[in-house]
C-alpha cells in the first residue's frame, strides 16, 4: 500500500465523516432548539467548527492557493510568479508548513514540496525546461514520495524526447500512487475548488504593483516567437530553420518540429522585439525563397501568457 494510497483514504474518508457528523449535528440542533435564535446559533457554531480551519490555511497558504488557481487557469507566469512568492515565505517561516493539519492532503503535507512541483508545471509549459526540471527535483527532495514531480517530469522529458527518462518518470510516479484515474480527478477538482475559493491574489498584475515590477521587467519588451503549422512545408526544412535561424540543436528542432504538427504551433523562443521580428523576417525570406507557406509570429510575452499551451 502506497503512501499516497493511505492519504486518499484519509482525504475521502475525512469527506465523508464531515458531511456525516454535519448532518447529524444539523439534525440535533433543528430538534433541541425551536427558537430560531438559539437554532441561528446553534448552525453558526456548527459552521465554524467545521469551516474556520480551512479558513485559517487558506489565509496563510494564499499565495499557494492563487498560484494553482493560475496554474489551472494556465496564466503561467503569474502562477509562477505566487509559487516562488510562497517557496521564499514559507522557508522564512518553516512554522506555517504546520498548518497543513488544519487541512487534508492526497500527495503531499509539505507544502514547499507542494508550490516546488505547482513552479516546475508553470515553467515547463513557459518553456523554461532547465528551471522546471531544477525545481521538480527540488520538491522530490522534500518529498520523496510524493508522485506529482515524477509525473510532470515525465512531461518535461517527453517534450525533450528523452523516451528512456519520461518512461522512468511515469514508472516512478505510478509506483507512488499517481495513475491519473477517476481518485486523481475528483482529488485534482477539490483542490481546484479550494485554489479558486481561497487563491484571491492580485492575479491582473496592475501597474501600481510591486508584483509587475518584479514580473514585469524580466518580460518588458520580450516577444514570444511561435512556428506556425502548415500542410505542405516538409519537416527536413522546419527542422533547418530552427537550427540556422534559432540555434536549436538537431534534438530540441526535431522536439519543436513534432510538436508545431500535433499542436499546430510550438514555441521557438522568446526574444527582445527587434530580434524577435528579425527571426520571424528570416523565416519568412528563406521559406519564400524555397516556396514553402512556413510562417512564425512575434507576441508580447504578457499577451502569450494567457494561451492555452497544453497540459
Amino acid at each position: 500500500m502506497t503512501r499516497t494510497f493511505r492519504y486518499k483514504l484519509a482525504y475521502f474518508g475525512i469527506m465523508a465523516c464531515t458531511l456525516l457528523i454535519f448532518s447529524a449535528i444539523f439534525d440535533i440542533f433543528s430538534s433541541l432548539f425551536h427558537a430560531p435564535l438559539a437554532r441561528f446559533g446553534g448552525f453558526s457554531i456548527l459552521i465554524a467548527m467545521f469551516f474556520v480551519p480551512g479558513r485559517v490555511l487558506g489565509y496563510y497558504w494564499r499565495d499557494l492557493l492563487t498560484g494553482l488557481k493560475l496554474l489551472r487557469e494556465r496564466k503561467y507566469v503569474e502562477s509562477e510568479h505566487y509559487s516562488q512568492k510562497f517557496i521564499a515565505t514559507i522557508r522564512a517561516h518553516p512554522w506555517r508548513k504546520k498548518l497543513i493539519w488544519l487541512g487534508s492532503a492526497a500527495y503531499s503535507r509539505d507544502p514547499e514540496a507542494m508550490a516546488l512541483t505547482n513552479l516546475g508545471a508553470a515553467q515547463i509549459e513557459l518553456g523554461q525546461f532547465e528551471l522546471a526540471e531544477g525545481n521538480l527535483e527540488d520538491a522530490i527532495k522534500a518529498d520523496p514520495e510524493n508522485p506529482l514531480p515524477y509525473y510532470n517530469l515525465g512531461i518535461l522529458h517527453t517534450r525533450l524526447e528523452r523516451a528512456e527518462q519520461a518512461r522512468a518518470a511515469f514508472d516512478r510516479a505510478r509506483e507512488l500512487g499517481f495513475t491519473n484515474s477517476r481518485s486523481d480527478r475528483i482529488v485534482r477538482a477539490s483542490q481546484s475548488r479550494f485554489a479558486s475559493r481561497d487563491g484571491h491574489g492580485d492575479t491582473r498584475f496592475p501597474a501600481n504593483k510591486s508584483v509587475e515590477a518584479e514580473v514585469g521587467s524580466r518580460l518588458a519588451g520580450q516577444f514570444v516567437v511561435k512556428l506556425i503549422n502548415d500542410s505542405t512545408t516538409p519537416m527536413g526544412f522546419v527542422a533547418t530553420i530552427l537550427q540556422d535561424v534559432f540555434g536549436k540543436t538537431r534534438t530540441e528542432a526535431v522536439r519543436i518540429m513534432l510538436s508545431t504538427h500535433h499542436s499546430g504551433e510550438a514555441l521557438c523562443g522568446v526574444y527582445h522585439e527587434d530580434e524577435a521580428r528579425a527571426k520571424v523576417a528570416e523565416v519568412a525570406r528563406r521559406a519564400q525563397e524555397e516556396g514553402h507557406a512556413l510562417m512564425c509570429t512575434a507576441k508580447p510575452c504578457f499577451a502569450e501568457t494567457k494561451i492555452a499551451l497544453g497540459h
